[in-house]
């Protein structure tokens, strides 16, 4: 066991180490994606006092959390840039609080989760882009912490805190209301009476639920889309599903044609945990046994997300960054059965020895890719962030253009973060929420081609945003519809009556 002062010496040590780690990775600025313009143009139009510019396909949580971080007189840039680096530093202090206090304060076990965060390369990632995950991931572990404190001692003031982190989390994502799925799932099973049961849930719903509801409220009556999703069936790709079980595989450093033994290593912890728990060898929540809260909120996690992907989002993809949440629970809840294990004298000290060697290896593992991922962001930047935008030569056509003169184009989130300027997107030939054809594609490409041989638009088309497929490519833009071109360069060309 390590000695405390040596314990909150490494602690201090990794955080100083986390924070070096995510300035040199941004050193060209916090990465963009699409989502990330998303957000970020939800921060203006609060700096603006247009909150009714809000997009409903996002909560606004995170869009109002850099307006608000954006009153201390920086950019919008540099601001979400530091507030990242505050998340990854309270991400990280979150899983060790968590551990410790939780898992029987061992100091072994809490140092070594620490270690997850800055040491995975999908929670590193997170935490490198302009993305809403760092904050969702820290309500959800202090929720989930305040629920397991709340079954094992009944006092009420865990259950209101654990209540408002989820409310928050769910206008953070959307994916939040796993965890409040996952909360009221608990206190129906573990509280001791069924009137204790319903009126806990009661309680805890109205709290979680209320800032979701509010939000959703306020979109009805501007006359918007709820969260601009609808209800159609999608059946799950083989694709898909494949690409989810690489992922899994990830988590233990295997490769693609490896991935399937690590859904098998999950599935057999959570088979052996089973056993541990029906046999009365690890505790109840209600018994002070928090890793359960954690992995009935995995399973609440994988039931929304498969439900989402069926019915709501066939978009979503299951990367690193989509089971980013379900890595962590899993992985915490993992760490705190181990520690109600050694707590009760039930796993041996050499099985113990072991998993701290196992562990501490696989952060090694990942620590070199996390390095890879590093010096990679070092030289190129992250996404739209990357500094082949800022020298792109269609970029640099692309800002002489009349300001009077709409714009569209295949990356027109680009050209906002660039230009700091507004393009439309090209007409979807596909929609990719809904995975169905567009009927109007041809009507809307026809107006839009008379539009540009009336010189009255241009089409801005960057090679490297080919990756949206469910757009026009060059050659149907080229060869079929015959638009005049007006430059082209090595990155992409213009399509136009003229060279401006």
């Amino acid at each position: 066991m390590l000695n405390t002062k040596i314990f909150w010496f490494l602690i201090l040590l990794l955080l100083l180490f986390a924070l070096v780690l995510h300035q040199l990775a941004t050193v060209h600025g916090i990465g963009l994606s699409a989502d990330s313009v998303n957000y970020l143009k939800g921060a203006r139009a609060l700096l603006a006092g247009q909150p009714g510019d809000l997009s409903t396909h996002f909560p606004p949580l995170y869009s109002m959390l850099i307006a608000a971080a954006s009153l201390f007189g920086e950019d919008l840039l540099t601001t979400t840039r530091w507030l990242h680096t505050l998340l990854f530093l309270l991400l990280i202090a979150s899983v060790v609080w968590v551990i410790f206090h939780a898992g029987r304060r061992d100091r072994n076990l809490a140092l070594l989760a620490g270690l997850l965060v800055p040491f995975s390369k999908d929670l590193f990632l997170v935490n490198l882009m302009a993305w809403s995950e760092p904050f969702f991931l820290i309500t959800t572990l202090l929720g989930l912490y305040l629920l397991a404190r709340y079954l094992a001692t009944g006092r009420y003031r865990f259950l209101v805190f654990s209540g408002i982190l989820f409310g928050l989390g769910a206008v953070d994502r959307y994916a939040g209301v796993a965890m409040i799925l996952a909360g009221g799932m608990c206190l129906l099973f573990y509280r001791p009476r069924w009137t204790t049961r319903l009126l806990d849930t009661a309680w805890f719903g109205c709290l979680a639920l209320l800032p979701l509801a509010a939000w959703i409220i306020r979109n009805h009556l501007a006359g918007l889309s709820a969260t601009n999703r609808e209800w159609i069936f999608h059946p799950m790709t083989r694709e898909k599903l494949q690409a989810g079980l690489v992922t899994i595989g990830h988590w233990f450093r295997l490769d693609e044609n490896l991935a399937w033994l690590g859904l098998l290593i999950v599935l057999a912890l959570l088979v052996a945990y089973v056993f541990t728990r029906f046999r009365g060898l690890a505790p109840p929540p209600d018994k002070d046994g928090a890793a359960e809260v954690f992995l009935v909120a995995c399973m609440a996690y994988v039931v929304v997300l498969l439900l989402s992907l069926t019915f709501f989002d066939a978009y979503i993809p299951l990367s690193g960054r989509i089971l980013a949440p379900l890595f962590l629970c899993f992985m915490l809840g993992l760490f705190l059965w181990v520690a109600q294990l050694k707590a009760q004298g039930i796993l041996p000290r050499s099985l113990y020895v072991g998993f701290l060697l196992l562990a501490s290896g696989l952060a090694m593992f990942h620590l070199g890719t996390v390095q890879t991922v590093t010096a990679a962001t070092i030289r190129h930047g992250l996404g739209l962030a990357s500094p082949s935008w800022t020298h792109s030569a269609l970029m640099k056509v692309a800002v002489q253009l009349p300001e009077t003169l709409p714009l569209y184009s295949n990356m027109p989130d680009a050209i906002f973060v660039h230009l700091n300027r507004h393009a439309r997107m090209l007409p979807r030939w596909q929609d990719p929420v809904k995975r169905r054809p567009n009927q109007r594609f041809e009507d809307e490409m026809a107006r839009l081609a008379t539009q540009i041989r009336d010189g009255k638009v241009y089409i801005v088309y960057f090679y490297s945003g080919s990756w949206r497929t469910y757009l026009p490519d060059p050659r149907y833009l080229l060869e079929k519809q015959r638009l005049p071109v007006a430059a082209v360069v090595k990155d992409g060309f213009l399509l136009g009556v003229q060279h401006p």
